[in-house]
Formats: structure tokens, C-alpha cells, sequence
């Protein structure tokens, strides 16, 4: 579902994203029912890809949305995950955590409703330094279930799928492990 109904964000101090999409009533981004923002931009080029259209930062067809904005939309679906068990939020993509600012705000406004957060993330992004370290520490106490997507344990063969290296996926999914974060599953998709 595209956040057509949005109006176009005017000249804004608040932080924005490109979101290629939504869905209202996911059932397979997370436990329970889910609101799913699918957002804009990924850095792996997946033979297999399910929404290459999401590849592109920079997609015509993208919204550009605020924090509160979106915060709004998902408010108003807020019965139907609560109804559910675990019911809530989950950003996906591409890859969200390429607008890790962006998820980090929206995040913690969720939180403040007390909405459920899940984060469903290749990695890719991961870039082993002392300020993305800190980013991801708190963003780890913000979000309830980390689903990290794997595409293979095998360097080499992870490059022949995704045209890039699964190094920093991997110091990635580490950081999350000895930080406690809730990971649910590693798919592994070889």
C-alpha cells in the first residue's frame, strides 16, 4: 500500500525517509499482526530479491514522510496489532537501517505509545565504528525483535548472490548477539 493520502512534507526541520510502501496487516514481518514500512534503499543486489523496486534510495515512486507523520498513519492501525498477540511495528525494506536516523526517531515515539518494534535487516549497513556502535546500542534497547536475514554463511557464495560481502553482516549479527539484542531467527537463505 503506497502513503499516497500523505501530504507532501513542506520545508521541515524533522527528519524524513524515503518509504517505498506499507502494509496495514502483515502477518509474516514478525509476530502478530504487523504494521510493515517497507523503506527505500539496499546496498546487496539479491539474485532472488522479492522487491528489487526498493533498491534505489532515490525512487520516484518513493514517499517521503516524516517521523510524526508516519507515526500518525500507524497510530491509526493501532487496535488491530494490539489485538493480536505481539502485534506491532516492524521496519523492513530494502534495507531500513540504511535511514537508521530516520527508524531510530521513530522508534523511540513508539516506544513512548508502548507499540511493539521489530527490525527485519540483511545487515549489510553495518559499519563497525565507535558512533554506528552507539547508534545500534540504543537501537537495540528500542526494538523488540531483531529478524536478521543471512542470505549465505559462505563469503564467497554470499558475493555470487548479493554482489557483495557478507564481512560486516556477519560482525553485524555479532554486535547484536553479545549486546543481548531479541533475535528471533537468522534466515539463512543458501
Amino acid at each position: 500500500m503506497k502513503l499516497s493520502n500523505l501530504a507532501p512534507v513542506e520545508d521541515t526541520n524533522e527528519l524524513t525517509a524515503n518509504v517505498h510502501s506499507v502494509e496495514s496487516f502483515g502477518n509474516v514481518d514478525g509476530p502478530g499482526i504487523r504494521y510493515v514500512v517497507f523503506f527505500q534503499g539496499c546496498m546487496l543486489r539479491c539474485k532472488y530479491c522479492h522487491n528489487p523496486d526498493t533498491w534505489k534510495m532515490n525512487n520516484p515512486d518513493a514517499k517521503v514522510v516524516t517521523v510524526s507523520q508516519l507515526t500518525k498513519e500507524i497510530v491509526k492501525y493501532r487496535n488491530f496489532f494490539e489485538a493480536s498477540e505481539g502485534g506491532g511495528v516492524t521496519v523492513s525494506g530494502g534495507e531500513s537501517l540504511l535511514q537508521l536516523d530516520f527508524v531510530l526517531e521513530l522508534f523511540r515515539q513508539l516506544k513512548a505509545l508502548d507499540i511493539n518494534t521489530c527490525v527485519d535487516t540483511c545487515g549489510g549497513f553495518y559499519v563497525n565504528t565507535p558512533t554506528m556502535n552507539e547508534k545500534i546500542l540504543e537501537l537495540i534497547s528500542l526494538t523488540d525483535l531483531f529478524l536478521m536475514d543471512l542470505k549465505h554463511i559462505d563469503d564467497e557464495q554470499h558475493i555470487k548472490l548479493t554482489k557483495r560481502t557478507n564481512k560486516n553482516i556477519l560482525q553485524f549479527a555479532r554486535f547484536l548477539s553479545d549486546n543481548g539484542a531479541n533475535v528471533d531467527k537468522t534466515r539463512i537463505s543458501s
